[in-house]
């Protein structure tokens, strides 16, 4: 439906948003279906991390919704939130441990903010804070949000998390955003997908800047086969089976049969 009324274009493994602008973002609930299949595998990278006991803050966007897709697999951590879907995807999970935490809802990324949220932050401590951004600027060494309100809680996270994870998808490193929340040097890692390697080509020694501001190491996914192969492949063998089907006569049954024993007994 989005990509009829022009919102977005198909991609393989999910859809592109069609911004008139790069300082727009859409809601939650439309923009969880951009790079999707990516985000998935961010999330099951992120989820791998934990070592299953930690106090765990998954911050309000698509790519930390797709970390609650996998919580199941370390159930025995504390979850905390402020975005509503992110909460139900842990309901969703049977994650018996977790809170949201509360505020005034912007319904642009399905979340709480005010100044009831940053008071209940300020009383928190979180071993480890899977974090979105809108945008990461290799140049200025920094991660950046489009929605003024909401930086204000990733900021107070930030000071409240032991561990600061990025998680993006590799578009993130050709958006643009409004308001830094972040250097490179309060981060601890960035979980991102491998193509990134092809963007890092597009900017002068864009790798050894992330690097050297980072705590530790970009963390890349490798990527597996390419689904869009992997369907050519599929369509290669079930084309070839058809003609194969057209030119080869059918056998009866009960000569398939016999045939079939005989070929077992020249085995044996």
């Amino acid at each position: 439906e989005l990509e009829e009324f022009g919102t977005v274009t198909r991609t393989h493994g999910g859809v592109m948003i069609n911004s008139p602008s790069r300082f727009i973002d859409l809601p939650n609930e439309e923009r969880k279906y951009v790079g999707l299949e990516l985000k998935r595998r961010i999330g099951q990278k992120a989820i791998s991390i934990l070592e299953g006991e930690e106090v765990v803050f998954l911050d309000a966007g698509t790519t930390a919704l797709a970390v609650a897709e996998y919580a199941n697999r370390k159930p025995k951590c504390r979850y905390v939130t402020t975005c509503l879907g992110i909460a139900s995807k842990l309901k969703e999970q049977s994650i018996q441990n977790f809170s949201l935490i509360g505020g005034t809802y912007r319904n642009i990324n399905d979340s709480f903010v005010g100044t009831l949220t940053l008071s209940t932050i300020k009383r928190l401590k979180f071993d480890i804070s899977f974090l979105c951004c809108s945008a990461i600027d290799v140049e200025r060494k920094a991660i950046f949000l489009r929605d003024e309100a909401y930086s204000q809680v990733q900021i107070e996270i930030l000071e409240s998390t032991r561990k600061n994870i990025v998680v993006a998808h590799h578009e993130k490193f050709e958006a643009s955003g409004f308001i830094s929340t972040a250097s490179f040097d309060q981060l601890n890692t960035i979980i991102v997908n491998k193509e990134i390697d092809e963007i890092k080509k597009s900017v002068d020694d864009a790798s050894k800047q992330i690097d050297a501001s980072l705590k530790d190491e970009v963390s890349f996914i490798e990527d597996e086969i390419k689904d869009d192969k992997i369907d050519s492949t599929i369509d290669e063998i079930v084309s070839a089976k058809k003609k194969l089907d057209k030119i080869t006569p059918k056998m009866p049954s009960a000569l398939s049969s016999v045939v079939d024993f005989g070929k077992d007994i020249a085995k044996k």
